[in-house]
């Protein structure tokens, strides 16, 4: 998943958690008609918009650029082994080793494998 998807899903939960479109304007400023084009993806989130979004809500900055909280763990990890630096994702994964289930340490195997194939691929 890109940013911009991610951004579109936060947007669409937080309409649903204010309960309208025009609850959620209130509450961050911008005109119904604006965010309602937003939701129709007539215009895009960008990033002015995201981040003025998080911090109308109380939403840490980049909070819309993550996968939101719950999804599954396989878009969590697609979204971090895109995302991350080597160095990062490796200590990332052994500080969540001791925490995770057993079908999400069978998951990471399987993204981690398929990483390491494409790029032991791309070395010949």
């Amino acid at each position: 998943m890109t940013a911009k998807e991610f951004r579109h899903r936060h947007l669409m939960k937080a309409i649903d958690d204010h309960g309208s479109i025009e609850l959620l304007a209130k509450a961050t400023g911008f005109s119904p008609q604006y965010l309602s084009q937003l939701k129709n993806g007539t215009r895009g989130i960008g990033h002015k918009t995201a981040r003025k979004i998080e911090a109308s809500l109380g939403w840490s900055e980049g909070h819309m650029d993550r996968p939101l909280v719950g999804e599954s763990l396989d878009v969590e990890l697609a979204y971090l082994l895109k995302t991350m630096p080597e160095n990062s994702s490796v200590k990332a994964v052994i500080e969540a080793l001791p925490s995770m289930s057993r079908e999400g340490i069978q998951s990471l195997t399987a993204a981690l494998l398929q990483r390491l194939s494409v790029s032991l691929d791309s070395q010949e």
